[in-house]
Parts: C-alpha cells; structure tokens; sequence
C-alpha cells in the first residue's frame, strides 16, 4: 500500500499544493486530519506554510468529535488532506458537507487499501498477555 500510496502522493499532492499557493499571493493554509498525514505532507510546504493537525497526538479517531475552533480551521484552510477511510470520517464528513477542498488519500490513483490485520493485533495481545502471565508466575 505505502509503495503505491508514496508513489501517488509524490505526484498529486505536490501538485495540489501547488495550485493552491499559484492562487494565493501569500502562505499556504493546509489542513491534515491526523499526524501522519502531517509527516508526509509537511517536508514539501514553504516556511511560510501553515500545517494545521485536527486530531492531535496522543488522541483516539474513534469517535473524535469536532470541535468548534476544528470548524474555524477547516473553514480558513485552503486545502484540507485526509486519509479518506473510517479513519478520519469523523471530518470527510464536514468537508463534503461544507464543500471544502479536500484531497482524500485513500482515491489517489495507485493507492491500494489493504485488509485489517485484526489476527495480528490480536496475537500481538495474546502474547504479551502470555508474557504478562508467565511473569507473575513463581519459580
């Protein structure tokens, strides 16, 4: 997925950005829904760029609510950047409905959405609970 998706946002993204700042005489605002978004989209904006993060580190997307002053952000970016999955529906949401303009990365041409991989959470937890166990478990 990450191949295909870096390939994807290597040549639309930038592009994006670009039609957005060939518009705008002064500093790009660009919101992203979650930080690793952030990651990705901050090494290719000017210094002068504002990178706005709605969902902050630290916190849950699962059932994230947005909040007021989120509202005041999308509404004054000039470009919003979202995963486009479950992840972040929380404000695709928003952005349709407000007819924001958005890019959603998960509709980049080349962008392969991969299965859960619940099965290895899951073993993840049970082995560390194994662990935990055999821990506590006297010799």
């Amino acid at each position: 997925m990450f191949k295909n998706m870096i390939f994807s946002i290597k040549s639309i993204v930038p592009f994006a950005i670009a039609c957005v700042l060939s518009t705008s005489a002064f500093a790009a605002n660009i919101t992203v829904s979650i930080p690793p978004l952030a990651g990705i989209i901050a090494p290719i904006l000017d210094k002068s760029d504002t990178l706005n993060v709605l969902l902050k580190n630290g916190q849950s997307p699962h059932g994230f609510q947005l909040k007021p002053s989120n509202l005041v952000t999308l509404a004054s970016s000039e470009l919003i950047v979202l995963v486009g999955t479950p992840v972040d529906a929380w404000a695709k949401n928003t952005v349709v409905a407000k007819n924001y303009a958005f890019i959603a990365m998960n509709r980049l041409p080349g962008a392969k959405i991969l299965p859960r991989r619940e099965k290895v959470w899951q073993k993840v937890t049970q082995n560390n609970s194994e662990a935990e166990q055999h821990s506590q478990h006297q010799h």
